[in-house]
C-alpha cells in the first residue's frame, strides 16, 4: 500500500487538529490538573517529562486519528445522501448560479439525464463522468474536498466533547458549534467545486488524434 503526500496530509492535519483542540478543551474545562498518575503528578508534568517521545509520536497519532476520522466521515457522507441531503452533483446539475457550467445542457445530454434531477440520478451521473476523465486532472480538488470534510468531522467530535466537558451553556461549546457550522458550509462548497470540475473535464471536447506519419 502506498500513499500520496496529499493523502497523508489530509489525514494527519485533521488528526493533529483534533488532538490539539482536545487538549485545549481539557485545559479550559479544568480537567488538565485533575488527571493524575500514580505519583500524583498532573498530566502537564507527565507531558513535560516525555516531551521528546510526544514530539515523535504526534505525527503517528495524528495519522491514526485522521485515518479513523476519514473512515467515519466517509460512511457519514454516504449516510447523509441516503437520508436525502442534496448531493453536490445535484446542485451543480440543477443550474446553480454559484457553480455555473457553460455547456451544462450538453453535459446532461451526454450523461443521459432527462427530466427531474434526483439525488440518485445525480450520483450516477457523477460516477459515469468520473469514469470518463483522467482522475489526475481533478485530484487537487478531490483532496481539498476530502480534507475539508475530515476537518469538519474533527470539529464535530470537538463540539460534542465541548458539550460534555464544558457544558452546553458555555462560550466554549457555542464557539465549537459556530466553527462546526462554518466548516460544514465550507466542506459542502468545496465538494460542489470538485463536482463542477469533474463535469467540466467531462464536457471538454475530445481532441482528434493526429495521424501517425
Amino acid at each position: 500500500m502506498s500513499y500520496r503526500t496529499q493523502e497523508i496530509l489530509r489525514m494527519i492535519i485533521p488528526g493533529l487538529y483534533l488532538i490539539a483542540m482536545l487538549l485545549i478543551l481539557l485545559l479550559i474545562g479544568g480537567e488538565w490538573n485533575v488527571i493524575n498518575d500514580t505519583n500524583k503528578k498532573t498530566i502537564i508534568d507527565v507531558l513535560k517529562g516525555a516531551s521528546n517521545v510526544v514530539v515523535l509520536l504526534l505525527p503517528f497519532l495524528g495519522f491514526v486519528a485522521g485515518y479513523m476520522i476519514e473512515c467515519i466521515m466517509s460512511f457519514g457522507e454516504r449516510l447523509l445522501y441516503a437520508m436525502g441531503i442534496r448531493r453536490p452533483s445535484k446542485v451543480v446539475l440543477s443550474s446553480s448560479k454559484l457553480y455555473v457550467l457553460g455547456n451544462l445542457e450538453t453535459i446532461k445530454k451526454e450523461l443521459g439525464i432527462e427530466g427531474e434531477i434526483t439525488n440518485k440520478k445525480a450520483g450516477e451521473a457523477l460516477q459515469k463522468a468520473k469514469q470518463k476523465i483522467e482522475r489526475q486532472t481533478v485530484e487537487m480538488f478531490h483532496d481539498t474536498s476530502i480534507m475539508a470534510r475530515n476537518i469538519m468531522g474533527s470539529q464535530l467530535i470537538l463540539t460534542v466533547f465541548a458539550a460534555c466537558n464544558c457544558g452546553l451553556l458555555t462560550r466554549e461549546f457555542y464557539g465549537m458549534l459556530v466553527m462546526f457550522f462554518i466548516l460544514s458550509v465550507y466542506w459542502y462548497h468545496r465538494n460542489c467545486i470538485y463536482v463542477k470540475y469533474v463535469l467540466s473535464e467531462f464536457g471538454k471536447p475530445v481532441k482528434p488524434q493526429e495521424p501517425k506519419k
